[in-house]
Formats: structure tokens, C-alpha cells, sequence
């Protein structure tokens, strides 16, 4: 097949949903595909190298604050209409097979603005001008996707994060961190944590039935120190920051996501503990929400962490009947996507 994919910039940073835009279109291409790859910009165009991939570039210099959603929709549309078949992973531009990856546009401008001063405010929406853009631009797309029939699509992503050589097992993890055996562990990202929600967190985990050991990842983990002090020392575990924390959300029982999302949230953790097996505790607003999580309708109330972390850590973690799939997989599933849509086109 001769695959369009449109995807909105492509950052090499392990935690940036753009990512497995590279990894997609290598796969496809390996398959024997022919791929047409349609960017704003691209970070790193070398990671797209293949002799099936063409790279198209709307703008080479792409910077956060020359973003022009609307534009790139326009730009992306006209060469995605043509194609044989199209993969989109942006929320901008619908395509036969419409993954969009990153967090809404409305989202995001909920959380600049949201509970702040109106000086604030007006000083964030001129930090952010493209955000209005980003949210015409979405419900553009949402518009023209209803009327060609087509929906947005979750798909697990995480088979593109492949194991490294050297990364601790589930058993090392466990081992490294001094749990106990029958303990629950669970894993708990700051990245985007307000602290009074931390202090509802931790005290709900330092109440929870079975005592769970809270690890804390992210660069400012040593702000959330003071948030934690209801927790026994011996209950917390400073992990840091983990480019690549699969194996440790693998050894863990149960995930938390305090929320809110920011302008910066991709949903990695929400998604990469679903795909890990693991019960995922979230708070409403957090980035990435979808079905199969235990949601916290009020994230600064322990009651209410309490009442789900009870929940999830009393339920089975693992599925033998499901082993974790694999890119061939998840390719799999994209090809058979394509196919179908090519013959409702016919």
C-alpha cells in the first residue's frame, strides 16, 4: 500500500507522544509499504531514514512558537486526500485511520488559564497564541471526520517502546527497591502533580488496606517530599526520573496520576500502565483519560484516592490469557485498519 501519515512535529525525546511516528512508519516500510511522512517539523529527519519513507516538511524551522495549527491542517489535508490510504497521529488532520496521540488543544487552554488572574491569563494567551488556533483546527477535523464516517481510534501504543538491554526486570525492580513480598507497589508521577493533591495521595495510600510502597518518578521528585511526609519512611521509594519506566510499572501493582494536564502532558504514564497490566488510578482531569481507568472525580479529597486505590489494589494485575503484544502486533492492526478502510472508500 502507499501510506500517507501526517504527524504534527516529531521531537526525539523518550517521553514525547511524536515518537512513535518514526517507529510506525519504519515498520510499515520494512513491510513493504511506500510511506509518505507529512510533518510541520521535524527534529531529527534522520530517524525516518529508510529507502520506502519520503519526508515532506511543511516547515523546517519550526519552533513552539511560530505553530500554526490551521495552516499545517490545510497543508496536511490536500496531501492526505490524495493518497491510497492515510494514518493520522494528529488531532489536526483526520485521516482513514485517525490516531490522534497528543493531549486537546482544549485541554490545554483549560489548564493555562483556568483559576488564575486575569493578568495571568492575558500573559498565557499571548505565550499561547496558536492554542486558538489548535482548537479551531480540531474542531474542523472533528466535523469533516463526522461526515466521512470516520472516528478517532485508541490503539495501544506502547509495543513502539522496545525493552533495552540492561533495563531492570519486574523481579530487579522489586529486588532494588526492598519490597516485601505481597506488598503492593505502586507508582506515582509528579511530572504533573499539584502539591495538595500529592498530600490527599499520600495519605490515602498511608490508610490503604494493604499498605502499599509508593515510588515516586519524575525530575522534582524532591519537591514532592514534603507532599509524602504522611507516609512512613519506609513506604516511599525516591525513584528520579526514568526515561523508560516500563519495567518498573511491569513490577508495580497499581499506577497513580494525579493530574492536571498541562500544556506539556501526553497520557505516557496513563497508557503505558494500562498497557503494563497494571490498575491505573487517575484523577478526571488528568492527560490521556479513557476507558478502563479508576477515575477520581475529586482529586484533592483522600477519600475519594482511598476509596479507588482500595479498589484497584485489590484487583488481579496481571492477565496470563493476555501476554503483551508486540510491534509486529500493533502493526498488524494498523495494516488491517488501512485495508478495511480502503475498501469502504471503494
Amino acid at each position: 500500500m502507499k501510506i500517507a501519515l501526517a504527524c504534527e512535529y516529531v521531537r526525539d525525546l523518550p517521553w514525547s507522544h511524536s515518537r512513535w511516528a518514526p517507529a510506525i512508519a519504519i515498520a510499515l516500510a520494512e513491510r513493504g509499504h511506500t510511506i509518505g511522512v507529512y510533518a510541520d517539523g521535524v527534529e531529527t529527519p534522520a530517524d525516518f531514514d529508510h529507502e520506502r519513507i519520503t519526508l515532506c516538511v511543511r516547515n523546517p524551522r519550526w519552533t513552539i512558537k511560530k505553530r500554526c495549527p490551521l495552516r499545517y491542517q490545510r497543508w496536511a489535508s490536500r496531501r492526505l486526500s490524495g493518497a491510497e490510504r492515510s494514518l493520522s497521529l494528529t488531532a489536526l488532520v483526520p485521516a482513514d485511520l485517525w490516531l490522534p496521540l497528543g493531549p486537546g488543544s482544549r485541554g490545554q487552554f483549560r489548564a493555562l488559564v483556568g483559576d488564575r488572574s486575569l493578568i495571568v491569563r492575558a500573559f498565557e494567551s499571548l505565550q499561547h497564541r496558536w492554542l486558538l488556533s489548535a482548537i479551531v483546527a480540531e474542531r474542523r477535523a472533528l466535523r469533516v471526520s463526522a461526515a466521512r464516517g470516520v472516528d478517532p481510534v485508541a490503539l495501544s501504543l506502547a509495543p513502539c517502546r522496545q525493552t533495552e538491554n540492561g533495563t531492570p526486570n519486574e523481579t530487579d525492580w522489586r529486588e532494588l527497591l526492598r519490597i516485601e513480598a505481597g506488598r503492593p507497589l505502586l507508582a506515582l508521577s509528579v511530572a504533573d502533580g499539584v502539591h495538595n493533591r500529592l498530600r490527599a495521595v499520600a495519605a490515602a495510600v498511608a490508610r490503604a488496606r494493604r499498605e502499599p510502597v509508593l515510588a515516586l518518578l519524575g525530575t522534582e521528585w524532591w519537591s514532592a517530599a514534603g507532599a509524602v511526609e504522611s507516609l512512613p519512611r519506609e513506604r516511599v521509594r525516591f525513584v528520579g526520573m526514568l526515561t523508560d519506566p516500563r519495567s518498573l510499572l511491569r513490577a508495580c501493582d497499581g499506577v497513580l496520576i494525579v493530574g492536571p494536564a498541562g500544556p506539556g502532558s501526553t497520557g505516557r504514564m496513563l497508557m503505558e500502565g494500562l498497557e503494563a497490566g497494571a490498575p491505573v488510578v487517575a484523577s478526571a482531569d488528568a492527560a490521556g483519560q479513557r476507558p478502563g481507568v479508576f477515575t477520581v472525580a475529586d482529586p484533592e479529597s483522600q477519600a475519594a484516592w482511598l476509596g479507588a486505590i482500595d479498589m484497584a489494589t485489590g484487583a488481579e494485575t496481571k492477565d496470563p490469557a493476555q501476554p503483551p503484544r508486540t510491534l509486529d502486533d500493533f502493526i498488524d492492526d494498523i495494516e488491517r485498519r488501512l485495508q478495511g478502510s480502503g475498501r469502504t472508500k471503494r
